[in-house]
């Protein structure tokens, strides 16, 4: 049997390179698409939606993304010090510890508007974020991904029905749980908080979403934290 011609051999090695790339092309675009459902139900918009066209959505994610890092850089801390935000952060939890114990069950449980959460359910759910984010920062450290499990949060609230829960022991537990992370960032190490960590999925779980395509810190993540912190308290009337 003839041997086949070196022409030959080169276009069959072509053409098993081109199959295997469009195997891993169909796998990574199922792969995409799965995000793209969990936002859905996320942010509550229909997956059968029309798309935004590219250029509006690059545009839209670019504008996202310097609005982020402006908001956690600047208004959190405004000397940019990331012990100065811990520091912040502790007498933010002091003081909101005396306001939410002024409040007597009664009022803790009464719906902030109809069919939105109650400032106990607020408080239930700053305590999910605790609970969530703690595993967050704790493996970051440990080498693991930084992508992390995301969580259905008004299933998580409903679950645990935190309107039902004894109001003194559910501030209690919004104190000792974020006192513990404010233990634990003012630990963590500058090599730690600044090393860029890539890939990410900032985009789909921080509270003012991370790009995408651009590497992120555990700073940064943990500066997120606190800002998704203070806005809650405000939704359940804790002054500034």
């Amino acid at each position: 049997m003839n041997s086949p011609s070196p022409r030959r051999r080169s276009c069959s090695r072509r053409t098993s390179r081109c199959s295997a790339s469009r195997s891993r092309s169909r796998a990574c675009a199922l792969y995409r698409r799965a995000p793209a459902d969990s936002a859905a139900r996320r942010t509550g918009r229909s997956a059968s939606a029309r798309p935004t066209p590219r250029s509006r959505r690059s545009s839209e994610r670019n504008a996202d993304g310097r609005a982020a890092r402006a908001s956690i850089a600047g208004r959190v801390t405004p000397d940019g010090s990331f012990q100065a935000l811990v520091d912040s952060f502790e007498r933010r939890l002091h003081d909101a510890t005396a306001a939410l114990e002024a409040l007597d069950a009664r009022a803790a449980r009464a719906p902030l508007a109809p069919g939105k959460w109650s400032r106990a359910e607020v408080v239930g759910h700053l305590v999910d974020s605790a609970s969530n984010n703690h595993q967050r920062f704790v493996r970051a450290q440990l080498g693991q991904p930084f992508v992390f499990p995301t969580y259905d949060q008004d299933a998580w609230v409903a679950l645990q029905r935190w309107n039902e829960a004894p109001w003194p022991q559910l501030v209690e537990l919004l104190v000792r749980f974020n006192s513990e992370l404010a233990r634990l960032m003012r630990r963590t190490s500058p090599q730690q908080l600044r090393q860029p960590r890539f890939p990410h999925n900032l985009h789909q779980i921080a509270f003012k979403p991370w790009p995408e395509r651009e590497p992120a810190t555990l700073e940064w993540f943990m500066r997120d934290y606190v800002e998704h912190f203070e806005h809650h308290l405000r939704q359940a009337g804790v002054p500034d």
